[in-house]
């Protein structure tokens, strides 16, 4: 039996399991996206992708000849959703794929309202993930105490 969606709520082009969002841009089928790249980044890091990851994902990296399309990405998702989890992705495969096919090191930021809760962000759930994953002999952690501020 097809899912009906409350009227007014959500998009209302949204076939997804769950809910619909509120808000979201719609993926344009005609483009490529490197969204897949990133999901089975997710998966080597251990975790199966959420249908609403591997939308994001696909609308976010989707690109024209190589230069993606949305230079920014906002997504408004409770806590404990995984969005941790993405950004790591995210990095990672800015790091390794991007990397390799732009033929040049990229950089990737991490920033938190206070330079503390980067740093803890940082050590106590990204390094963890990284360490657990293929990715891990590859990442080195330094943990100094210096004026990041």
């Amino acid at each position: 039996m097809p899912r009906r969606k409350p009227a007014g709520i959500g998009v209302d082009w949204w076939d997804m399991p769950g809910a619909a969002p509120a808000y979201a841009t719609r993926r344009d089928d005609t483009r490529d996206t490197y969204g897949l790249e990133v999901c089975k980044i997710m998966r080597r890091l251990g975790f199966d992708p959420q249908p609403w990851q591997r939308y994001m994902l696909d609308v976010a990296f989707e690109h024209v000849d190589g230069k993606l399309v949305y230079r920014q990405v906002t997504a408004l998702v409770p806590r404990q959703s995984g969005k941790t989890l993405v950004g790591v992705a995210v990095q990672v495969h800015r790091a390794t794929t991007m990397a390799k096919r732009l033929k040049q090191p990229q950089r990737s930021l991490y920033t938190a309202q206070r330079h503390t809760d980067a740093r803890a962000k940082l050590l106590e759930e990204h390094h963890p993930i990284l360490d657990a994953s293929p990715y891990g002999p590859h990442v080195t952690l330094i943990r100094t105490t210096s004026n990041e501020g």
